[in-house]
């Protein structure tokens, strides 16, 4: 996961694996003292990224429920609408192309997928994520395959971050 603070906006980018007891990602935000998140992202629909999703609705009530345009046929995604429901929201769908403003001086640009976009993979579905803080970039990648990689790379030649979040399966493709 991914904890991002501002003076008046917390989210939180994936919840992680969850079970009956609170997980560590509920943990981390009781630490820093958060009771609402302001978005709550699950830019991957996979039980290792994402099953703590309702935990995390329940108890910390996002205001804005982010998932990737492009759907898929997880267990997780079929899960979707009674975590929508209990958060009293209609999820909200991030493509390529778009800007999102988080705080001041900090925003970021949904990087992948596209609206058009063919990949057939849950994995390549996923939400590629480049966070603007003053100068420094975070490119949040996830589990994302050699094909997306590819995609990413051609349509941005020149992308650049000074801290790459990225899962290692499948591992990263060596550009």
């Amino acid at each position: 996961c991914l904890l991002v603070r501002t003076a008046d906006q917390t989210w939180l980018v994936n919840t992680g694996r969850e079970s009956a007891v609170p997980s560590t990602v509920w943990h981390l935000l009781q630490y820093y003292g958060i009771n609402r998140l302001d978005g709550l992202v699950l830019a991957q629909m996979s039980a290792p990224d994402n099953s703590g999703a309702a935990a995390i609705v329940r108890d910390f009530h996002p205001q804005h429920l982010v998932v990737p345009l492009l759907r898929t046929r997880s267990p997780l995604e079929r899960s979707l609408p009674e975590i929508a429901a209990l958060a009293g929201l209609t999820p909200e769908s991030w493509q390529q192309g778009q800007k999102i403003p988080l705080g001041p001086g900090l925003s970021l640009e949904v990087l992948h997928p596209p609206s058009d976009s063919a990949e057939s993979h849950a994995d390549d579905r996923a939400l590629v994520l480049l966070f603007h803080a003053g100068n420094q970039t975070l490119l949040w990648a996830g589990r994302i395959g050699a094909s997306t990689q590819r995609d990413l790379l051609a349509a941005s030649p020149n992308l650049r971050a000074d801290v790459l979040v990225m899962g290692t399966e499948p591992p990263p493709d060596e550009a």
